[in-house]
C-alpha cells in the first residue's frame, strides 16, 4: 500500500530543469537583494561604530536591523525551497510575516521623523518612499493570502522586497568606485548618481521578474501582473489619497 502512495506524491511534484532553473532563478535574485542591502548600508550601519562617524538615532539602527533581518529571512526561504525543505520554509512564514509588519511600522516611523520639519511646506516630500512601503504591503499582504500557491506567493514576495530596495541601490551607487563608474553613464536629468541609479534599477529588477516568466511560461504570471499593478497604479493612488487627505501629515505630527 505505500509504494502506490510514493508514486503519486513523485509524479505530481514537477521535476526536471525547469524547476531546477526556477528555484536558482529566485536564489539568484534574493541574493542580489541581500548583496545591495549589505553593501549599500556597510559604510552607514554595519561599519559605523569602526569608522567613526557620528552616533544616529535609535531608530535609524531598528530600521536597519529590521531591513536586514527581512532580506536575510527572504534569501533563507528561498534556500530551503530550493533544498525541499519546504515544511521548515512554512513554519518560518509565520515569522516572515511578523517581520513584514515590523518592516513596514518601522519604515514608515522613518520617513515621519525625517519629514516632520519639512511636513507644512512640502507635505509631498516623501511620496516616493511612503509609496513603497505601500506597495511592499499590498505586494507582501497578497502573498501571505497566496501562501499555498508557490508561484505566485513567490513572485510576490519578490517583488515586494525589491520596491524597498531602493534606499540601499543609492548608497550603494554613492560609494566613490562605484558612482565613479556609473556617474557618466546615467542620465542626469534623473538626478543625482545614486537617484538615477536606483530609479532605474528597481524597474529592471522587476522586469527580470517578468523576463523569467516570459522565458519560463512564454507570458507574464497573473501574480507578476498583479504585483506590477499594485506597485506601479495601486500604490501611487493609495499614497496619494493619504497625503491629500490629511492623514499623512496628521501621522507626521503625531509621531515628531
Amino acid at each position: 500500500m505505500g509504494e502506490p502512495l510514493v508514486e503519486v506524491r513523485a509524479a505530481t511534484r514537477p521535476q526536471g530543469p525547469a524547476r531546477r532553473h526556477g528555484r536558482t532563478f529566485f536564489v539568484a535574485m534574493s541574493t542580489i537583494l541581500g548583496v545591495a542591502v549589505l553593501v549599500g548600508f556597510a559604510r552607514t550601519l554595519y561599519l559605523r561604530p569602526f569608522l567613526g562617524l557620528p552616533e544616529m538615532p535609535v531608530h535609524l539602527y531598528v530600521h536597519g536591523a529590521v531591513l536586514t533581518a527581512w532580506f536575510f529571512l527572504l534569501l533563507m526561504q528561498v534556500v530551503l525551497v530550493r533544498s525541499d525543505r519546504t515544511r521548515v520554509h512554512r513554519r518560518l512564514g509565520l515569522y516572515g510575516a511578523v517581520l513584514a509588519v515590523a518592516v513596514v511600522a518601522i519604515s514608515l516611523l522613518t520617513v515621519a521623523l525625517r519629514d516632520v520639519g519639512f511636513i507644512d511646506e512640502a507635505p509631498f516630500r516623501g511620496f516616493g518612499n511612503v509609496m513603497s512601503v505601500v506597495g511592499f504591503s499590498i505586494c507582501v499582504g497578497f502573498a501571505v493570502l497566496l501562501r499555498h500557491r508557490p508561484a505566485a506567493h513567490k513572485r510576490l514576495m519578490l517583488l515586494g522586497s525589491i520596491l524597498i530596495t531602493g534606499p540601499a541601490l543609492d548608497r550603494m551607487a554613492q560609494l566613490p568606485t562605484v558612482a565613479e563608474f556609473l556617474a557618466p553613464i546615467l542620465p542626469d536629468a534623473l538626478g543625482s548618481t545614486g537617484v538615477a541609479f536606483a530609479t532605474l534599477a528597481t524597474p529592471s529588477l522587476m522586469l527580470a521578474v517578468v523576463g523569467y516568466d516570459v522565458v519560463t511560461r512564454k507570458r507574464p504570471h497573473s501574480a507578476t501582473l498583479g504585483g506590477m499593478a499594485g506597485i506601479f497604479f495601486l500604490a501611487p493612488a493609495i499614497t496619494a489619497a493619504l497625503i491629500y487627505s490629511g492623514l499623512w501629515s496628521a501621522f507626521v505630527r503625531f509621531v515628531g
